[in-house]
């Protein structure tokens, strides 16, 4: 017997109806993963079960994972034209504790926008 969706609402994914219609029930906590990449797919020989976990080395693996950089990360602090600020005040002389008074990062931040390992894509 084919079970629906989670909880009361008798809704399901297609591509989980199609699992399931494919190859039996499945554990419930699994995801049911694309290996074409396609969210709308329903190919039962495209569909896997599989943790969280197996979806993120899946998409990693493919090289899918592209996720936001500096200012596009919603939880930066500074922008990418700070970051130029920064290296220019570098320049000039200042230590990375007198740079990060200027900006809402600390000194620490600052050694490692310096030594290109935060922020490396600006130029």
């Amino acid at each position: 017997m084919l079970r629906t969706g989670r909880g009361n609402s008798g809704k399901t994914k297609a591509h989980r109806f199609s699992y399931e219609l494919h190859y039996g029930e499945f554990n419930r906590s699994l995801d049911i993963c694309h290996t074409c990449d396609n969210p709308g797919c329903v190919r039962p020989e495209h569909l896997f079960a599989g943790t969280t976990s197996d979806n993120m080395r899946d998409m990693y693996k493919k090289g899918r994972a592209n996720p936001p950089r500096g200012e596009m990360q919603h939880r930066a602090k500074i922008t990418d034209d700070d970051v130029r600020k920064i290296r220019d005040l570098k320049k000039t002389g200042l230590s990375n504790m007198q740079i990060s008074k200027q900006f809402p990062i600390n000194d620490r931040m600052v050694g490692s926008i310096l030594r290109g390992e935060s922020w490396g894509h600006v130029k």
